[in-house]
């Protein structure tokens, strides 16, 4: 039986209570936006306006980055018994799509208890093998052991993260030769001209070389989100009586405070928005 030095027990029960306060307050501020968006008509039509999909989208990905996306996706060697891993799922609607337009099975990860729930609630009526469950990025088990993926995606869903290093290293380690890892993002830049932490870590990773082989390229949409943003806060002028109609005022607050506290950061000139692409390769 291992002795565990009381100070390293400490600090181990209080990061563990930490991850856990995180995870319950960001599931308990993301329920009551869930549980309305998904049965909403406003917003459904919100979003395909803005969007051009109808589905009740939560991320800032517009036809341009869904189809570059999209791209990336079909450029990957692929085999029937591969599978994906949607990183940050929400309610599961682009998982599902995936795995239909691949033909893989899947697995959906979010840390919200209520969009696992939509999720599977979705995937009742849908014909795919996808699987959503309950997991905090926090946590460095949060993967089941030695699961592998030929693709990890995430769509705007690692927000909050403390060490880019420890989860690239973790993903990496789960992805199979020739697979990718396809991360949209959106970074806080502490001056001008900063890169982004995501970026930092991949660059760090490489110096080490770790064992592990892997090439790296980013898109860049800033100017884009921006653009996006503004559109975003505009239509929901127009949609402002339908949300009101619904009783969905809170979902309408909501989007409008995403849009200034976007907005705000654009102005400073002090955000960047990214589309990385991480290929695990074998030389």
């Amino acid at each position: 039986m291992i002795s565990w030095p009381k100070e390293l027990t400490k600090l181990l029960k209080k990061a563990f209570v930490q991850r856990s306060s995180f995870q319950r307050k960001m599931s308990k501020a993301f329920s009551s936006f869930y549980r309305d968006a998904f049965n909403s008509e406003a917003y459904l039509t919100f979003c395909t306006s803005l969007y051009g999909r109808s589905l009740p989208q939560f991320n800032l990905i517009d036809s341009d980055q869904w189809d570059l996306f999209l791209e990336e996706l079909k450029g990957i060697p692929k085999r029937g018994s591969d599978r994906f891993l949607d990183l940050g799922c929400g309610m599961g609607h682009n998982t599902l799509e995936v795995s239909k337009m691949l033909k893989l099975s899947g697995v959906g990860v979010d840390f919200s208890e209520d969009a696992v729930k939509k999720g599977k609630k979705l995937n009742i009526n849908e014909l795919t093998d996808v699987t959503f469950r309950l997991g905090n990025f926090h946590d460095p088990f949060f993967l089941q052991k030695n699961e592998k993926y030929k693709i990890i995606f995430s769509l705007d869903g690692l927000y909050g993260l403390k060490d880019w290093e420890d989860m690239l290293t973790l993903l990496l380690d789960r992805l199979e030769v020739d697979g990718k890892i396809l991360i949209f993002y959106s970074s806080i830049l502490k001056e001008y001209e900063e890169e982004g932490p995501l970026a930092k870590a991949l660059k760090s990773l490489k110096r080490k070389k770790n064992g592990v082989n892997f090439i790296f390229r980013s898109y860049d949409f800033t100017k884009q989100e921006e653009v996006l943003l503004r559109r975003t806060d505009k239509l929901l002028e127009d949609f402002k009586a339908s949300f009101k109609k619904e009783g969905l005022d809170g979902l309408y607050k909501t989007k409008k405070d995403e849009c200034k506290k976007g907005l705000f950061w654009h102005q400073k000139k002090r955000t960047k928005r990214l589309f990385t692409v991480i290929e695990k390769v074998s030389f």
